[in-house]
Protein backbone atom coordinates (compact mmCIF):
# COMPACT_ATOMS: atom_id res chain seq x y z
CA UNK A 1 0.00 0.00 0.00
CA UNK A 2 1.23 3.94 -0.69
CA UNK A 3 1.70 6.34 2.03
CA UNK A 4 0.73 9.38 0.63
CA UNK A 5 2.76 12.00 2.31
CA UNK A 6 1.08 15.41 3.43
CA UNK A 7 2.27 18.20 1.35
CA UNK A 8 3.42 21.17 2.60
CA UNK A 9 2.10 24.59 2.36
CA UNK A 10 3.93 27.49 0.34
CA UNK A 11 4.95 30.24 3.27
CA UNK A 12 5.61 33.57 2.82
CA UNK A 13 6.32 36.85 4.59
CA UNK A 14 3.53 39.50 6.07
CA UNK A 15 4.18 41.42 2.35
CA UNK A 16 3.22 38.46 0.46
CA UNK A 17 0.83 37.90 3.08
CA UNK A 18 -0.73 41.26 2.34
CA UNK A 19 -0.96 40.68 -1.22
CA UNK A 20 -2.85 38.25 -1.46
CA UNK A 21 -5.11 39.92 0.76
CA UNK A 22 -5.73 42.89 -1.25
CA UNK A 23 -6.67 40.16 -3.73
CA UNK A 24 -9.20 38.55 -1.58
CA UNK A 25 -7.20 35.30 -0.33
CA UNK A 26 -7.43 34.83 3.63
CA UNK A 27 -4.06 34.16 4.91
CA UNK A 28 -3.19 32.50 8.68
CA UNK A 29 0.44 32.36 10.36
CA UNK A 30 1.96 28.88 10.45
CA UNK A 31 2.15 27.34 13.72
CA UNK A 32 -0.73 29.31 15.30
CA UNK A 33 -2.63 27.14 18.11
CA UNK A 34 -6.16 28.90 17.68
CA UNK A 35 -7.14 29.06 13.60
CA UNK A 36 -7.41 32.93 13.32
CA UNK A 37 -7.63 33.94 9.51
CA UNK A 38 -6.99 37.16 8.25
CA UNK A 39 -8.31 39.20 5.26
CA UNK A 40 -8.87 42.50 4.07
CA UNK A 41 -11.98 44.38 3.90
CA UNK A 42 -11.58 46.87 1.31
CA UNK A 43 -15.38 48.48 2.31
CA UNK A 44 -13.59 49.36 5.86
CA UNK A 45 -9.81 49.88 4.43
CA UNK A 46 -8.64 46.89 7.28
CA UNK A 47 -7.32 43.42 8.46
CA UNK A 48 -10.20 41.71 9.68
CA UNK A 49 -9.73 38.67 11.86
CA UNK A 50 -12.09 35.47 12.03
CA UNK A 51 -11.74 32.63 14.33
CA UNK A 52 -12.42 29.64 12.58
CA UNK A 53 -15.50 27.48 13.10
CA UNK A 54 -17.33 30.90 14.67
CA UNK A 55 -18.85 33.40 12.89
CA UNK A 56 -16.85 35.85 15.28
CA UNK A 57 -15.03 38.55 12.95
CA UNK A 58 -12.99 41.46 14.44
CA UNK A 59 -10.42 44.03 13.88
CA UNK A 60 -7.01 43.40 14.51
CA UNK A 61 -4.02 45.16 16.03
CA UNK A 62 -0.82 43.29 15.13
CA UNK A 63 2.50 42.55 17.22
CA UNK A 64 5.44 43.03 15.52
CA UNK A 65 6.92 39.41 15.74
CA UNK A 66 4.24 38.46 13.49
CA UNK A 67 4.20 41.40 10.72
CA UNK A 68 8.18 40.03 10.55
CA UNK A 69 7.32 36.55 10.94
CA UNK A 70 7.99 34.41 7.17
CA UNK A 71 5.46 31.54 8.16
CA UNK A 72 2.26 33.18 6.30
CA UNK A 73 0.06 30.68 4.59
CA UNK A 74 -2.87 30.89 2.35
CA UNK A 75 -6.30 29.35 3.71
Amino acid sequence: MKVMKEMKKETFDFSEALRRMKEGKKVRKGGRLRDEILYYDPKRNAIMVMFDGTNSVKKTAMACISILATDWEEV
